[in-house]
C-alpha cells in the first residue's frame, strides 16, 4: 500500500471514529459547526476535514468502515484532544504514528528536485553573488549549488542541531550559520530560498521568516518560496500531519505566502512547478 492512500485510510478511519459522518448526517457543515457537535477545537478538525472532501469523501457523506486503520486511533485521538502526538504518549499510539511518515508526502525521495531547484536558481548567480539557503536542513540545495558554481558564496542558516549535521554533511564548500531566521543577521544575498520552510510554522511565525528574508535579498534580487500545494491531496495530507505532529504547523494557502511576499516589498514574478515534485510550487519573487 502506497503512502498516500495509507493516509487516505487512516483519515476515514479516525473520522468514524470522531463522529464525523453522523454529525455531517445531523446538519453540521463546516468544521467550526461540527467541532461544537462533537466536543473539539475546529483547526485540526478542519485539516482531516479537508482531506475527506478532496477524497470524496464528505460528498458521500459515508465511508467504507476503516476503523482499523493504521493510523486511524491516532488521527481521530489528537484531534478530539486537541493535542499533537508527544513525549507523553505511550507505543501504542507511537506506533500508529510509524504507520504515517510525512516525508514521503513530500514526493522527494528520489532527490531529484534539488537539482531542478538549483537549475532554476543558478542563472541568477553571479560569480561574486551570495546564495542565502534559509532554513536548508541538511543542504542538499546548498551543495548542488556549490557544485555547479564554485565562485559562489553559499551560506546556509537553521537552527542550532540542523546546522551542526550540515556543517558535518557540508564541509567546507558552504559557510553554515545556526540561528532562528527570525532573529539571526542574515547575510545579504542576491538570491535566497526557503525550501520547504514556510509549511512547519503558523501564520505568525511563516510570515515572520518571509519578512526577515526578505530584507536580506539585495535590490534586485530574487527570493524563492518552495513549498506545498494544498491543492493537492499530498499537500491536505501533509497538513493533516502537521495537525497531528507539531504544534503550530500548517500548509499555508498560495494567496497567503504570496501576499507574505508582497508586503515584504517582493514581485512575484512567476509560479514554477517542478517535474519531480509536482505536490508543491515554487514562486519567483524580485525584490523591487
Amino acid at each position: 500500500m502506497d503512502v498516500v492512500t495509507r493516509w487516505c485510510d487512516a483519515a476515514r478511519g479516525g473520522a468514524q471514529r470522531l463522529g464525523v459522518f453522523a454529525a455531517l448526517a445531523a446538519g453540521s457543515q463546516d468544521a467550526e459547526a461540527m467541532a461544537a457537535r462533537l466536543g473539539c477545537k475546529p483547526r485540526r478538525l478542519r485539516a482531516l476535514l479537508d482531506v475527506l472532501a478532496a477524497t470524496g469523501d464528505l460528498a458521500r457523506a459515508s465511508s467504507p468502515s476503516a476503523t482499523e486503520a493504521p493510523g486511524a486511533r491516532l488521527v481521530a485521538e489528537v484531534i478530539a484532544r486537541d493535542r499533537p502526538l508527544g513525549a507523553a504518549d505511550g507505543e501504542a499510539l507511537r506506533r500508529e504514528a510509524r504507520a504515517l511518515p510525512v516525508g514521503p508526502l513530500l514526493g522527494e525521495r528520489t532527490g531529484l528536485p534539488k537539482h531542478e531547484l538549483a537549475a532554476l536558481i543558478a542563472p541568477e548567480l553571479d560569480a561574486d553573488a551570495t546564495f542565502l539557503d534559509a532554513g536548508g536542513g541538511l543542504g542538499d540545495v546548498s551543495a548542488e549549488i556549490a557544485r555547479l558554481l564554485p565562485a559562489v558564496r553559499v551560506v546556509l542558516v537553521d537552527l542550532p542541531a540542523v546546522a551542526a549535521a550540515a556543517t558535518r554533511r557540508l564541509g567546507r564548500a558552504v559557510s553554515v550559520l545556526a540561528g532562528d531566521l527570525r532573529r539571526a543577521p542574515l547575510p545579504a544575498a542576491r538570491v535566497a530560498l526557503l525550501g520547504n520552510v514556510l509549511h512547519m510554522h503558523g501564520p505568525e511565525g511563516a510570515a515572520g521568516i518571509v519578512a526577515a528574508v526578505a530584507t536580506a535579498v539585495s535590490a534586485g534580487g530574487l527570493l524563492v518560496a518552495k513549498d506545498l500545494d494544498r491543492t493537492t491531496l499530498p499537500g491536505l495530507l501533509f497538513n493533516l500531519g502537521a495537525a497531528l505532529y507539531a504544534d503550530d504547523g500548517e500548509v499555508h494557502d498560495e494567496a497567503r505566502v504570496t501576499a507574505w511576499l508582497t508586503a515584504a516589498g517582493l514581485a512575484v514574478e512567476r509560479r514554477v512547478v517542478l517535474p519531480f515534485a509536482p505536490e508543491a510550487y515554487v514562486l519567483c519573487a524580485r525584490q523591487c
